[in-house]
Protein backbone atom coordinates (compact mmCIF):
# COMPACT_ATOMS: atom_id res chain seq x y z
CA UNK A 1 0.00 0.00 0.00
CA UNK A 2 2.84 2.42 0.89
CA UNK A 3 4.51 1.85 -2.48
CA UNK A 4 1.21 2.43 -4.31
CA UNK A 5 0.70 5.74 -2.48
CA UNK A 6 4.28 6.84 -3.29
CA UNK A 7 3.77 6.03 -6.98
CA UNK A 8 0.49 7.98 -7.04
CA UNK A 9 2.02 10.99 -5.33
CA UNK A 10 4.98 10.95 -7.75
CA UNK A 11 2.60 10.82 -10.72
CA UNK A 12 0.52 13.67 -9.32
CA UNK A 13 3.52 15.84 -8.49
CA UNK A 14 4.92 15.32 -12.00
CA UNK A 15 1.70 15.81 -13.92
CA UNK A 16 -0.43 17.95 -11.63
CA UNK A 17 -1.33 21.28 -13.20
CA UNK A 18 -0.63 24.44 -11.25
CA UNK A 19 -1.73 28.01 -11.47
CA UNK A 20 -0.31 31.42 -10.71
CA UNK A 21 -1.93 34.75 -9.97
CA UNK A 22 -2.52 37.22 -12.78
CA UNK A 23 -0.17 39.67 -11.01
CA UNK A 24 2.84 37.83 -12.55
CA UNK A 25 4.41 39.94 -15.27
CA UNK A 26 3.07 38.89 -18.66
CA UNK A 27 3.64 40.19 -22.21
CA UNK A 28 -0.01 41.23 -22.50
CA UNK A 29 -1.65 44.59 -22.02
CA UNK A 30 -4.75 45.04 -19.84
CA UNK A 31 -6.88 45.21 -23.00
CA UNK A 32 -5.38 41.96 -24.31
CA UNK A 33 -5.93 40.24 -20.96
CA UNK A 34 -9.56 41.31 -21.10
CA UNK A 35 -10.04 39.30 -24.29
CA UNK A 36 -9.08 35.97 -22.68
CA UNK A 37 -11.75 33.75 -21.08
CA UNK A 38 -11.91 33.94 -17.28
CA UNK A 39 -12.12 31.37 -14.50
CA UNK A 40 -14.83 31.49 -11.85
CA UNK A 41 -12.49 33.61 -9.73
CA UNK A 42 -11.84 36.02 -12.61
CA UNK A 43 -8.29 34.95 -13.55
CA UNK A 44 -7.54 35.05 -17.27
CA UNK A 45 -7.01 31.66 -18.92
CA UNK A 46 -3.87 32.33 -20.96
CA UNK A 47 -0.81 30.26 -21.98
CA UNK A 48 1.70 29.17 -19.32
CA UNK A 49 3.13 30.49 -17.10
CA UNK A 50 1.33 33.80 -16.78
CA UNK A 51 -2.08 33.15 -15.22
CA UNK A 52 -4.44 30.23 -14.62
CA UNK A 53 -3.25 27.28 -16.69
CA UNK A 54 -5.68 26.04 -19.29
CA UNK A 55 -5.37 22.50 -17.87
CA UNK A 56 -5.34 23.35 -14.15
CA UNK A 57 -7.79 21.61 -11.84
CA UNK A 58 -9.36 24.98 -11.11
CA UNK A 59 -10.17 25.53 -14.78
CA UNK A 60 -11.20 21.90 -15.37
CA UNK A 61 -13.91 22.24 -12.69
CA UNK A 62 -15.57 25.00 -14.69
CA UNK A 63 -18.96 23.89 -15.99
CA UNK A 64 -19.09 20.71 -13.88
CA UNK A 65 -22.33 20.00 -12.03
CA UNK A 66 -21.98 16.57 -10.39
CA UNK A 67 -19.25 14.28 -9.12
CA UNK A 68 -19.05 10.63 -8.03
CA UNK A 69 -16.04 9.18 -6.18
CA UNK A 70 -15.00 5.86 -4.68
CA UNK A 71 -12.23 5.68 -2.11
CA UNK A 72 -10.13 3.07 -0.37
CA UNK A 73 -7.79 3.35 2.59
CA UNK A 74 -6.37 1.24 5.38
CA UNK A 75 -9.34 -0.92 6.51
CA UNK A 76 -11.76 1.73 5.21
CA UNK A 77 -13.92 2.30 2.13
CA UNK A 78 -15.74 5.42 1.00
CA UNK A 79 -18.36 6.47 -1.54
CA UNK A 80 -19.18 10.09 -2.31
CA UNK A 81 -21.68 11.85 -4.56
CA UNK A 82 -21.99 15.58 -4.83
CA UNK A 83 -23.21 18.69 -6.58
CA UNK A 84 -21.04 21.64 -7.65
CA UNK A 85 -22.75 24.75 -6.27
CA UNK A 86 -19.94 26.58 -8.06
CA UNK A 87 -16.46 25.42 -9.22
CA UNK A 88 -15.05 25.90 -5.71
CA UNK A 89 -17.97 24.73 -3.55
CA UNK A 90 -19.57 21.28 -3.41
CA UNK A 91 -22.54 19.79 -1.56
CA UNK A 92 -21.73 16.17 -0.69
CA UNK A 93 -23.22 12.93 0.58
CA UNK A 94 -20.64 10.49 1.95
CA UNK A 95 -20.83 6.88 3.08
CA UNK A 96 -17.85 5.39 4.93
CA UNK A 97 -17.28 1.84 6.14
CA UNK A 98 -14.38 1.38 8.53
CA UNK A 99 -12.99 -1.44 10.66
CA UNK A 100 -10.15 -1.09 13.13
CA UNK A 101 -8.96 -2.30 16.52
CA UNK A 102 -10.28 0.78 18.36
CA UNK A 103 -13.74 1.45 16.96
CA UNK A 104 -14.56 -2.01 15.58
CA UNK A 105 -16.89 -1.90 12.59
CA UNK A 106 -18.56 1.43 11.91
CA UNK A 107 -20.65 2.97 9.16
CA UNK A 108 -20.86 6.75 8.81
CA UNK A 109 -23.28 8.69 6.60
CA UNK A 110 -22.58 12.42 6.30
CA UNK A 111 -23.91 15.51 4.54
CA UNK A 112 -21.07 18.00 4.11
CA UNK A 113 -20.09 21.20 2.33
CA UNK A 114 -16.72 21.13 0.56
CA UNK A 115 -14.61 24.14 -0.36
CA UNK A 116 -11.56 24.28 -2.66
CA UNK A 117 -9.22 26.74 -0.97
CA UNK A 118 -6.51 26.33 -3.64
CA UNK A 119 -6.20 24.75 -7.07
CA UNK A 120 -6.79 21.20 -5.79
CA UNK A 121 -6.69 21.52 -1.97
CA UNK A 122 -10.09 21.27 -0.32
CA UNK A 123 -11.71 21.04 3.10
CA UNK A 124 -15.16 19.76 3.94
CA UNK A 125 -17.35 19.56 7.01
CA UNK A 126 -20.91 18.90 8.06
CA UNK A 127 -23.32 16.69 9.98
CA UNK A 128 -23.04 12.92 10.18
CA UNK A 129 -24.56 9.85 11.76
CA UNK A 130 -22.71 6.70 12.82
CA UNK A 131 -23.74 3.14 13.54
CA UNK A 132 -21.17 0.87 15.13
CA UNK A 133 -21.18 -2.85 15.79
CA UNK A 134 -18.95 -4.65 18.28
CA UNK A 135 -17.16 -1.45 19.16
CA UNK A 136 -14.30 -1.49 21.67
CA UNK A 137 -14.15 2.12 22.70
CA UNK A 138 -11.51 4.41 24.18
CA UNK A 139 -12.64 7.02 26.70
CA UNK A 140 -11.42 10.59 27.01
CA UNK A 141 -8.51 9.54 29.23
CA UNK A 142 -7.34 6.97 26.64
CA UNK A 143 -8.15 4.06 28.95
CA UNK A 144 -9.28 1.14 26.79
CA UNK A 145 -12.53 -0.54 27.77
CA UNK A 146 -13.05 -4.16 26.76
CA UNK A 147 -16.82 -3.85 26.47
CA UNK A 148 -18.40 -4.97 23.22
CA UNK A 149 -21.71 -3.46 22.13
CA UNK A 150 -23.62 -1.78 19.32
CA UNK A 151 -24.18 1.97 19.25
CA UNK A 152 -25.73 4.83 17.29
CA UNK A 153 -24.80 8.48 17.50
CA UNK A 154 -25.01 11.78 15.64
CA UNK A 155 -22.10 14.12 15.21
CA UNK A 156 -19.92 16.19 12.90
CA UNK A 157 -17.36 15.18 10.30
CA UNK A 158 -14.42 17.23 9.01
CA UNK A 159 -11.82 16.33 6.36
CA UNK A 160 -8.98 17.78 4.29
CA UNK A 161 -7.57 16.47 1.01
CA UNK A 162 -6.69 17.09 -2.63
CA UNK A 163 -8.60 16.44 -5.85
CA UNK A 164 -6.88 16.84 -9.20
CA UNK A 165 -9.13 17.22 -12.23
CA UNK A 166 -8.41 16.04 -15.79
CA UNK A 167 -11.45 16.70 -18.00
CA UNK A 168 -14.00 14.32 -16.41
CA UNK A 169 -11.50 12.21 -14.44
CA UNK A 170 -10.75 13.04 -10.80
CA UNK A 171 -7.91 11.51 -8.76
CA UNK A 172 -7.25 12.54 -5.20
CA UNK A 173 -6.80 11.67 -1.58
CA UNK A 174 -8.50 12.54 1.67
CA UNK A 175 -5.43 12.75 3.86
CA UNK A 176 -7.18 13.27 7.19
CA UNK A 177 -10.77 13.03 8.44
CA UNK A 178 -12.32 13.04 11.89
CA UNK A 179 -15.79 12.17 13.18
CA UNK A 180 -16.87 13.81 16.45
CA UNK A 181 -19.97 12.33 18.17
CA UNK A 182 -22.28 14.93 19.69
CA UNK A 183 -25.57 13.15 20.47
CA UNK A 184 -25.28 9.59 21.76
CA UNK A 185 -28.07 7.02 21.92
CA UNK A 186 -27.78 5.00 25.12
CA UNK A 187 -24.83 4.84 27.51
CA UNK A 188 -21.60 5.43 25.67
CA UNK A 189 -18.17 6.94 26.25
CA UNK A 190 -17.20 9.98 24.15
CA UNK A 191 -15.40 8.55 21.14
CA UNK A 192 -13.61 10.28 18.25
CA UNK A 193 -12.97 8.39 15.05
CA UNK A 194 -10.07 9.17 12.72
CA UNK A 195 -9.43 8.21 9.12
CA UNK A 196 -6.32 8.90 7.03
CA UNK A 197 -4.83 8.36 3.58
CA UNK A 198 -8.07 7.58 1.72
CA UNK A 199 -7.18 7.42 -2.00
CA UNK A 200 -10.15 8.13 -4.27
CA UNK A 201 -10.95 8.05 -7.99
CA UNK A 202 -14.05 9.43 -9.61
CA UNK A 203 -15.84 11.29 -12.37
CA UNK A 204 -17.09 14.86 -12.61
CA UNK A 205 -19.56 15.91 -15.27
Amino acid sequence: MRQAIQVLLFFVSFHSPCWAEETISAPFSSEELGQFPKTYKGKAIIPRPFAAYEDSSEVMREGKRFHVHLGMGLLAYDANIGYFYNPDTTLNMNFTYQKDTITGISRIVSATVGRFVENSLYVRGGLAGRRGDDINYVNSFLETDTGVFASDDLGAEFAIGNRWQWQNLTIGGEWFAIYIPLVVKGEREFDFQFRASMINVGLSF
